[in-house]
């Protein structure tokens, strides 16, 4: 922390759960640090797992990396850019393994060696949501893989009829199998629904936070940096705990026994 230079202290990223889907439980779930973990009595963590429905608001999509990597057992992770035509070309992505940059540029320009390491393109959708005291609260839901694909085609749909993606609200309450070869897996499917005056009232003082942090966020530097150490890590435990519990999902078809959340969902969002 800086008393001469604020803007040298740590960004902190407003999100208050980190999102991810989860194609076995065919529902949401975050990492929480707190929570003891299923696998270890010594240690803190485990995963909540949030069934469908699930609602919310968009506040932001920005573009960003993710995946796991089998070899390495660590997730990648790294800087958001803004998600606009044309950035896939010009906007540089800063892929990160274990705390160390292993790639590094616009994405068509790393496409290719990132997909062979099973680094994977991905949305980082910022969310206005509802929590278990019935108050909105900031979100994340990160999209890669099987899962992003599903939600590029209603992102498509929206485009095209002329609406923005960050003025839509969503509701995820089913799914589509999919299959290749040998593997399968379960498609969140996407519903536009309507939204009260008041919920819009409190989505709109959210994402007046998140364009501050993120105004800040990508003042720093030309490229972007890293979401925040703090974040990062945080998203990036997250994923490796969710690529070893899922593995025993799918052997031991019980797997780890993991908390369930209580997220009310009201009719009317």
């Amino acid at each position: 922390m800086s008393r001469s230079n604020p803007t040298a202290d740590p960004i902190l990223n407003p999100s208050k759960r980190w999102f991810q889907w989860d194609s076995t439980t065919k529902g949401f779930k975050y990492y929480d640090k707190d929570l003891p973990n299923p696998k270890d009595a010594s240690k803190k963590g485990a995963n909540v797992m949030v069934p469908i429905p699930f609602k919310f608001v968009v506040l932001d999509v920005l573009t960003t990396v993710g995946g796991f990597s089998d070899k390495a057992k660590g997730s990648f992770y790294g800087n958001e850019v803004r998600n606009f035509m044309g950035a896939t070309k010009t906007e540089i992505m800063e892929v990160k393994l274990k705390g160390e940059t292993v790639l590094k540029g616009s994405w068509d320009s790393i496409k290719q060696q990132a997909e062979a390491m099973d680094a994977k393109f991905a949305n980082s959708i910022y969310i206005g949501y509802f929590d278990e005291n019935k108050q909105m609260q900031l979100g994340n839901i990160k999209l890669f893989g099987s899962s992003i694909g599903a939600w590029i085609e209603v992102v498509n749909a929206v485009t095209k009829s002329g609406k923005k993606i960050s003025d839509c609200a969503f509701k995820v309450a089913t799914t589509n199998p999919g299959k290749k070869g040998a593997v399968e897996w379960n498609e969140p499917v996407f519903e536009l629904i309507t939204v009260k005056p008041e919920t819009d009232a409190k989505a709109m003082e959210l994402d007046t936070e998140l364009q501050a942090f993120l105004k800040s966020y990508f003042s720093r530097t030309s490229t972007g940096a890293p979401i925040g150490e703090e974040a990062a890590s945080e998203i990036a435990a997250a994923e490796a705990y969710a690529n070893s519990t899922a593995t025993e999902t799918i052997e031991e078809s019980a797997g780890v026994t993991m908390a369930t959340s209580t997220v009310v969902e009201d009719e009317d969002f």
